[in-house]
């Protein structure tokens, strides 16, 4: 792929790492060029008006002072624009404006984020049955709400604030349904330490939601969710220690959206299409870069932050951000190795601190193991090709060697979408696990092959003609 532009540092996210990271290498008088998919900077987390002041948590407060810096043009801030590949030799592929262009770059920075985790169940594809996270962003950015009578579903922090914000937008709240219980929380208390702002965090959410009479319920899930042309209503069960869904106690609910998440999982298809060694790592989140004390990953010159390399929330992305722009700018000759240790130094005790809160967040907020067993053999998992669990099922129980997501997607179809499998990859690994007998890790991942998102043939074709030109 020939490159037709250079920058010494590529950043790919404009999140709060991919910020950190930008600007930190920009210190060091290095060209930065910070792409991102969206028109606004900040990511899913930070909002441009932050930084004009009024942020509720000191991550607010840090980002909105990098959204403030990146407004000086010490970075060259490209909007609107998809990476779709990340070779060895460190050149990216670009799509913007209709046209795919090439960039390369002494080092780069991924900080293209995480996505959400969710736990099948029947009714889970009807309009207005969404992601925790797809509901803050309507509400964050748009004002927009789901629907009206809303149920918050899952497990972690994220649903208490997605479910404060539509109650303070107007929304009935029908009620936030937590999946774990506060034994799992109590059995990772030393994790907690130094988390106060964290708790006083999620104390002003809980206590606006009592304020609004939205009960928070323990041990709890959805199992279903009914409707015609739209989610109608939801039956909720209680969990047994493992997770597996009661009979007893059922009940359905009337609601017009269904909010669900269960944590998240890095993004690594970049990494992976730059032939970074990927390991399994539930406290990370799943699947995530192996990486050294830099943050370098096995791909030389290509460095990891924020949730890419695990997920841990705003603070340690900021740090993480941070530590990588740096390490870029030491590969690159623009900072010493004593400047880097040092600013590492200074980080460690946060990053420390961060990681271990981020390791208990993921480890008792993924889904349960016993909720695959809501997961009827008629629901659809892969929702781009309409394969079911049951075809999935059938496929591990009769065809030797079907234990892995490749052979999976070569037996299926399934991860063969638009998507590639970013929201089913995580889901038929679990169902591997369960009808196996196997651990998740087992499964693999799904092999990646550019072009990582969609985008017209044209555009590639004219960057290959382009290429046999020049």
């Amino acid at each position: 792929m020939p490159a037709l532009e250079t920058v010494d540092v590529a950043v790919v996210g404009a999140g709060p790492a991919g910020l950190a990271a930008a600007l930190a290498a920009a210190e060091c008088g290095l060209r930065v060029a910070l792409l991102d998919e969206r028109s606004l900077p900040g990511g899913q987390y930070l909002l441009p008006g932050h930084a004009h002041g009024g942020a509720l948590t000191e991550s607010e407060r840090l980002g909105g002072d990098l959204l403030r810096r990146l407004e000086t043009g010490q970075v060259d801030w490209r909007p609107g624009v998809t990476v779709w590949n990340v070779e060895a030799g460190l050149t990216l592929g670009l799509f913007a404006d209709g046209r795919a262009t090439t960039l390369a770059a002494g080092a780069i920075v991924l900080a293209s984020g995480a996505r959400e985790q969710v736990a099948p169940f029947p009714g889970w594809t009807l309009p207005g049955v969404m992601t925790a996270g797809a509901a803050q962003l309507l509400a964050k950015r748009h004002g927009v709400l789901p629907g009206r009578r809303v149920l918050v579903a899952g497990s972690g922090p994220l649903l208490l604030a997605v479910a404060a914000k539509l109650s303070a937008l107007g929304a009935t709240v029908v009620a936030v349904l937590e999946a774990s219980r506060p034994a799992q929380w109590l059995s990772h208390a030393p994790a907690a330490r130094g988390q106060g702002g964290r708790f006083a965090e999620g104390w002003r959410y809980l206590s606006d939601l009592r304020k609004a009479r939205v009960a928070y319920r323990f041990g709890s899930a959805v199992v279903a969710a009914q409707g015609a042309e739209r989610v109608e209503s939801v039956t909720v069960a209680p969990l047994d220690r493992a997770g597996r869904p009661l009979r007893e106690g059922r009940s359905v609910v009337a609601v017009d959206a269904l909010c669900v998440s269960f944590g998240f999982t890095p993004n690594v298809e970049l990494a992976q299409l730059a032939g970074a060694w990927m390991v399994f790592d539930p406290l990370r989140g799943g699947w995530a870069p192996q990486v050294d004390e830099n943050l370098e990953s096995t791909a030389s010159g290509l460095f990891v932050a924020g949730e890419t390399g695990g997920v841990g929330g705003a603070g340690l992305a900021l740090l993480t951000g941070r530590v990588a722009g740096l390490a870029a700018a030491r590969r690159l000759g623009a900072l010493s190795q004593d400047d880097l240790e040092r600013a590492k130094a200074g980080l460690a005790g946060r990053r420390k601190r961060e990681l271990r809160f981020a390791g208990m967040l993921n480890a008792v907020c993924a889904p349960p193991g016993g909720l695959s067993e809501i997961i009827t053999d008629e629901t659809i998992v892969c929702r781009c090709e309409e394969v079911t669990a049951g075809e999935l099922r059938a496929a591990v129980r009769e065809a030797a060697g079907i234990r892995t997501l490749d052979a999976l997607k070569v037996w299926t179809r399934i991860g063969q979408g638009p998507c590639q499998g970013r929201t089913c990859g995580p889901i038929a690994g679990r169902l591997i696990a369960a009808e196996a007998g196997c651990s998740p890790e087992a499964a693999g991942t799904f092999a990646v092959r550019p072009p990582a998102r969609p985008l017209p043939l044209g555009a590639l074709a004219a960057l290959e003609a382009a290429g046999d030109a020049a």
